[in-house]
């Protein structure tokens, strides 16, 4: 639903199933992909994985 109704799915195996949505790569994006812990994983763009990447380094850093 947040999405819309034209979101791709596609099953892949092992109760996994991959979606392609376009969205505004964005801070509170890059916080909600998080929330979800190992249960999403984002596959592309490059610079969307990176972001991801840094948030969590940067979450680490304080609790260190």
């Amino acid at each position: 639903d947040r999405f819309g109704n034209s979101v791709k799915m596609y099953e892949t195996g092992n109760e996994k199933i991959k979606c392609v949505v376009e969205v505004q790569q964005s801070p509170t994006f890059i916080s909600w992909c998080c929330a979800f812990d190992k249960k999403l994983k984002v596959l592309s763009p490059p610079s969307t994985i990176e972001k991801i990447k840094e948030h969590l380094r940067t979450t680490l850093e304080m609790y260190e």
